[in-house]
């Protein structure tokens, strides 16, 4: 697994980019601990697909990189706070972070600024672009 990178920090705007590979997934995937990283509802998505490593690997990626962003800011976020954070996809299959906890998304979103979200999978990484835009 490789760790998140801060690319990018402006005035207007804070991205982080995380990588996860597909190889930890797979194994991570077979162990208890696994169902601490992701939402019911990311889990059950998941198996809809042949390779569900893939997808999950994208969507931690995207909650690591967040974490890199609240870090920035001087905010840590430990990773029980992972299953409060919940990537979906509108019918479009555009990604969307939700988040299950008030406090966070009030951190999250502040003075009005919006997150942008990408993600990107391969049969070896999942990636994921997190961006705060004032």
């Amino acid at each position: 697994m490789a760790k998140s990178l801060c690319l990018l920090r402006d005035r207007s705007c804070l991205l982080a980019v995380g990588k996860v590979s597909c190889a930890f997934m797979e194994k991570l995937l077979g162990r208890p601990a696994a169902k601490r990283f992701f939402t019911k509802g990311e889990w059950e998505r998941s198996k809809r697909f042949a390779r569900p490593s893939e997808g999950l690997a994208a969507r931690l990626a995207a909650k690591r990189a967040l974490v890199r962003l609240l870090a920035l800011e001087g905010f840590w976020l430990p990773e029980y706070f992972f299953p409060k954070i919940e990537i979906m996809n509108r019918k479009t299959g555009f990604p969307v972070l939700r988040v299950n906890d008030p406090s966070l998304r009030a951190i999250i979103l502040r003075d009005g600024r919006r997150m942008l979200l990408s993600l990107s999978h391969s049969s070896l990484w999942g990636v994921a672009a997190v961006c705060f835009v004032k």
